[in-house]
C-alpha cells in the first residue's frame, strides 16, 4: 500500500519491508523479496500493474482473499498464509493504540522495529 500515517496503514512501505525482512531472516528465510504495490481498488488495474511492474514470480504468498483470488484469476501462483485464530494486524494495532500487552502476538524482531520508531506511540496519536 501507498498508505502511511493512518489508522489502516501506519506504518511506511520502508518500515513495513524492514519488519517483514527481519521476521524472515530472523527464521532463516533468506530468498525472498518484498515489492511495494499501490491500492488500485480495481481487480484488473491491480494485477495488470503487478504483470507489468515486477518481475517474473514463483508464487507469491497473502493473507488476503482478495489477493488470492486476483492472482489466481490471472493464473498466477498465489497461497494464503496461515494465520492465527483471533489475532489480525488490526486487533493488534488496536492494543498499541489502549497501551495494551501486544508484543506477546509479534516475534521479537517487529517489536524491536516498532519500538526503534516508537511505533505504538505513533499508533497512540492517530488513534485519537
Amino acid at each position: 500500500s501507498q498508505e502511511k500515517n493512518t489508522k489502516n496503514n501506519p506504518f511506511s512501505y520502508n518500515e513495513r519491508k524492514a519488519m517483514i525482512s527481519k521476521a524472515l531472516k530472523a527464521n532463516k528465510i533468506k530468498s525472498f523479496r518484498i515489492y511495494q504495490i499501490p491500492d488500485l481498488y480495481d481487480d484488473v488495474k491491480w494485477t495488470r500493474y503487478i504483470l507489468k511492474n515486477l518481475p517474473k514470480f514463483d508464487i507469491a504468498y497473502s493473507g488476503n482473499e482478495w489477493t488470492i483470488r486476483c492472482l489466481k484469476k490471472h493464473k498466477l501462483k498465489a497461497q494464503k498464509i496461515m494465520l492465527v485464530k483471533g489475532i489480525s494486524s488490526t486487533k493488534i494495532r488496536g492494543m498499541m493504540a489502549k497501551n495494551k500487552n501486544w508484543k506477546v502476538f509479534v516475534p521479537k524482531e517487529i517489536i524491536k522495529s516498532v519500538n526503534g520508531i516508537k511505533g505504538a506511540a505513533k499508533i497512540r496519536n492517530l488513534y485519537k
